[in-house]
């Protein structure tokens, strides 16, 4: 599905660091974190990462980590203070440039972060089951239905009553 991470630089208030944090958990009981650097993070098997950026000098480690897990989408929440948000933007672009989607989504300056992050939440279990859609044809193929095939990819012919399809027959999972 996805996995959340928050992210923070040292030079930056361990308190705020932590009272932060903290407000993330309480929407976000799932984020794993604080961390410095990528390298900190475990491993996981996800489609899309959740980014919190606590505090500036972190979209490097954002992408680093999104590099690692392999994903094609990420969703950041960047805070207002301390930089957060600028990293948010930062990783953003080193990703876009790589191809990776990427929703940036940013705390009011209020202070308040719960609505953004129910918000990131929400996009990135959204993002993580539209990864791999897949679509079932039922009835003849149309000609919208070959331009479907063709912009998606992935092509499964099989008639009813036939079984199961050849290796001749081109299909996609």
């Amino acid at each position: 599905m996805y996995v959340a991470a928050a992210f923070y630089s040292p030079i930056h208030g361990g308190e705020y660091v932590k009272r932060a944090f903290e407000e993330v958990r309480r929407v976000l009981p799932e984020v794993l974190g604080p961390f410095k650097s990528a390298d900190e993070v475990p491993d996981a098997k996800a489609k899309v990462l959740l980014a919190v950026t606590l505090t500036g000098g972190t979209g490097v480690a954002v992408a680093d980590y999104a590099r690692r897990l392999g994903v094609k989408a990420v969703v950041t929440l960047g805070f207002p203070e301390h930089n957060g948000a600028a990293s948010s933007l930062s990783a953003r672009s080193y990703l876009e440039a790589e191809g990776v989607r990427v929703w940036p989504l940013h705390c009011a300056p209020s202070g308040d972060c719960g609505g953004a992050a129910a918000s990131a939440k929400k996009i990135a279990r959204t993002a993580a089951l539209l990864t791999a859609p897949r679509v079932l044809l039922i009835g003849r193929r149309s000609a919208q239905a070959d331009k479907f095939s063709a912009k998606f990819g992935g092509l499964r012919r099989q008639a009813l009553g036939e079984g199961p399809p050849s290796a001749e027959q081109p299909h996609s999972a």
